[in-house]
């Protein structure tokens, strides 16, 4: 009955650990797609600043 019951307490913590490890690289390419994102949403502005300057945008 030891062996099995190791094999079950090591089991949830692997998956957990495979879980943990996807979240961790969905967050962090998740943050960096945000981040080129939101850089390109803000030269897009700056553009469309000296194309049309706009006042309400600076306010």
């Amino acid at each position: 009955m030891h062996p099995s019951n190791e094999a079950l307490m090591k089991m949830p913590t692997v998956e957990c650990l495979g879980i943990y490890l996807k979240l961790q690289t969905y967050l962090i390419a998740h943050r960096m797609i945000w981040m080129m994102s939101r850089s390109h949403l803000m030269l897009d502005l700056k553009k469309g600043l000296i194309l049309k300057p706009h006042q309400d945008i600076m306010r």
